[in-house]
């Protein structure tokens, strides 16, 4: 049989089988298909979550997933030869597809279907010899640069696995925040029992009231969005569980610059959690491991005006018992959480600001004076690395203030 193709693959995943080889799975609408190969054989399993349907139409359906697994084999092909030359494995099969306009005809004889079953399900295995798929022809429109196709296929399916691909091409502070950004704020897919810590409310305050003990959940995903799900658990997680959950998070943190931030803060700039924590002791306690968009906003701050006149006025600790009062009462906002860190730092405690100051670069890393305080607090500390952070986050920089504290420390 000669079949022709013109391919648009869209859901293309890696994952690992079980013999620890390498298949790569293509999914549409109910139906995955896996493919694999050994040294003599194509195998492309097809496995169906739909319920079963009439004769007539498991015909059709056989016939439609033939050339469905086909064309996916055709597909797997080209990408190999296209993977050697860059120098990639097999989890750049969906990157590859989703960017390319793929063109080819083959002869195919022998490909019939087999039934499987594990004793719970069932499912088609199509089983074609090598030398019975003959690749006549084959062309495909040039994907262009790689950086280029990880954000389009991160932007059609903002998964882990490709939020891992492209963060292992461009670990920068912009990429970092971006993928926090959209994971936190439930844009980005998640595994359900992170998932539900988003349909909470003030899930964070609950939490230090909550007595309840609570399974710790192990979270397999790849790249930051394994420390942004633990970031999201130890967040609602009860007082009991919240220590074992951030031990978690600092586990999961890469060697990237702003990850390397955070595992130092985490190292360097933790407070003892009291018993019966208010909320800005518990930021205290558990540096750069908290995820905002589960705690309190403020939409009135009658304390804030008091904190600020007192900081202007060099009352540092009149603005920090203000402020933390506000924090812990109203909720919390960018404005309050950069100028308590500003009176830890000028109150020569730079160790205090610096979780209220990765609270707010969470939230937003523009806010005013925020990149200021936060190489100023860092590089008293003796950060080892705040040349490099200096360049980075210069462009997270909107105010004159911070961009004149980055260039003294950057000269």
């Amino acid at each position: 049989m000669r079949i022709f193709s013109l391919l648009a693959l869209t859901a293309l995943l890696y994952c690992p089988l079980p013999q620890g080889g390498e298949q790569c799975r293509y999914v549409k609408g109910d139906v995955s298909y896996y493919i694999s190969e050994n040294s003599s054989e194509y195998v492309v399993e097809e496995h169906n979550r739909s319920q079963a349907v009439s004769s007539r139409n498991q015909n059709i359906g056989e016939r439609r997933s033939r050339l469905a697994a086909l064309d996916v084999i055709g597909t797997y092909i080209i990408f190999k030869d296209w993977a050697e030359q860059n120098g990639l494995d097999n989890r750049y099969f969906q990157i590859f597809a989703d960017a390319t306009a793929l063109h080819y005809n083959a002869d195919v004889v022998g490909f019939q279907p087999q039934q499987s079953s594990d004793g719970q399900k069932t499912w088609r295995r199509w089983v074609c010899k090598k030398k019975d798929y003959n690749m006549l022809s084959a062309s495909y429109k040039n994907p262009g640069d790689l950086p280029s196709m990880l954000a389009m296929s991160y932007a059609r399916n903002s998964n882990a696995d490709n939020a891992a691909l492209w963060y292992s091409h461009d670990s920068s502070l912009e990429r970092y925040f971006s993928f926090e950004r959209d994971f936190l704020s439930g844009n980005a897919s998640a595994p359900a029992e992170v998932r539900r810590a988003r349909t909470t409310e003030d899930a964070f305050s609950q939490s230090l009231f909550s007595e309840e003990t609570e399974e710790i959940v192990s979270v397999e995903l790849e790249g930051p969005f394994r420390q942004f799900a633990y970031c999201e658990l130890m967040t609602i997680a009860p007082l009991s569980a919240k220590e074992e959950y951030y031990s978690k998070w600092e586990a999961s943190l890469g060697d990237s610059l702003w990850e390397d931030v955070l595992a130092f803060c985490a190292k360097n700039c933790r407070t003892p959690l009291p018993e019966g924590p208010t909320v800005c002791e518990t930021i205290l306690a558990f540096p750069g491991g908290l995820n905002p968009r589960l705690m309190r906003k403020s939409s009135y701050e009658p304390l804030y005006d008091k904190a600020a006149q007192a900081y202007s006025q060099s009352d540092f600790q009149g603005a920090i018992e203000a402020l933390s009062e506000s924090i812990d009462i109203d909720g919390i906002s960018t404005r309050a959480l950069n100028l308590i860190a500003g009176a830890y730092r000028l109150s020569g405690q730079p160790e205090k600001a610096l979780p209220f100051l990765l609270l707010c670069a969470k939230i937003a890393p523009s806010t005013q004076y925020l990149c200021g305080n936060l190489v100023l607090c860092l590089s008293a500390m003796d950060y080892p690395r705040i040349k490099e952070l200096c360049t980075q986050v210069k462009g997270f920089a909107k105010d004159d203030w911070s961009v004149k504290q980055i260039e003294k420390i950057d000269e």
